[in-house]
This record gives structure tokens, sequence and C-alpha cells, in this order.
């Protein structure tokens, strides 16, 4: 499971480390002006991370170099979950409070808005979750794909019942 994991990472390091730099932008942006929406540039942020990379991974045949590992099913979900769910949460909004911090610091005079940069980073959590389990669902049979069966949904959600990726 952290071989997936490292793997996932070390193939989009260019790709997370680009949505990082955004974060702290957005981060900075949020706290200059914590009267505007932000909800549609959070989802954009939140979904690279997570749901689009998974599914750029997916749709390359990813999962018939997987399969073959001495890996469950559950295991292989678990792992795509971990990258691509609760560390890019954490990453994101560690990034939103430093970029808030950094804006913060040099402009004494405004207010620290914890309370927006809370709800971006919950935002940015459940967008990385609706997005994980839509992508494992929607991967089921795709077009292209040979006939080679994707992981059901239940895989998504890590259940002990799924037993094999095929």
């Amino acid at each position: 499971m952290k071989r997936v994991m490292l793997d996932y990472f070390r193939r989009w390091w260019w790709v997370l480390a680009l949505v990082g730099v955004f974060e702290f932008r957005f981060g900075r942006f949020i706290a200059d002006r914590p009267e505007d929406n932000f909800e549609f540039w959070g989802m954009m942020l939140a979904m690279w991370p997570g749901a689009i990379l998974l599914s750029y991974d997916l749709r390359r045949g990813v999962v018939r170099a997987i399969a073959p590992l001495p890996l469950t099913a559950r295991q292989i979900g678990r792992g795509w979950w971990i990258a691509t769910v609760p560390f890019p949460a954490i990453a994101l909004a560690v990034l939103l409070f430093a970029g808030a911090g950094t804006f913060s610091y040099v402009h004494p005079t405004k207010v620290f808005p914890a309370g927006r940069l809370a709800w971006a980073s919950i935002y940015n959590l459940m967008w990385l979750g609706t997005g994980f389990i839509a992508i494992f669902g929607a991967m089921r049979r795709s077009p292209g794909t040979r006939g080679i069966p994707r992981p059901p949904l239940s895989l998504a959600c890590c259940r002990p019942s799924c037993s094999s990726l095929a």
C-alpha cells in the first residue's frame, strides 16, 4: 500500500507542487478579500490533486499494472484513497493557512480570516472525497478499456466485501 502511494506521488509530484503554489496564493487571496466567494476556485484546486490525477492513472491502465501485486483490492483502494483524499486535504489546509498567515504578517492591519480558511479546508475535503467516489464509480467499464473491468464502487468505499480488482 505504501508503494502504491509513493508511486502516485512520484509520478505526479509536479502537478501536486503546482497545485500547492496555487493553494498558497489562494490562501493569500482569501486573507486579502474575505468577502469574495471562493467556492468555485476552491473546487477547481481540490479536484486536481485527487480525482483528476487518479482518473488519469486509471484511464492509462494502472489497474492492470497493480492487479498482479500481492495486495488485496481493499489495500489498493485504501492506498489510493489515502493518497488522494486525506493527504491532499491536510496539505491544502496547511497551505491555505500559510498563505493567509504570510499575507496577515505583511499586512498587520488586516484581520486573519480563520473562519473562512477553516470553511475552505472543509470544502476541499468534501470535494476530494466526492471526487474520489465519483471517479471510482465511473471507472466500472469505461470505453476503451478492452473489456477489463474496473474496480467496483465498493472498492472506493474500502468495504471488506470486495475481493479482487477483476
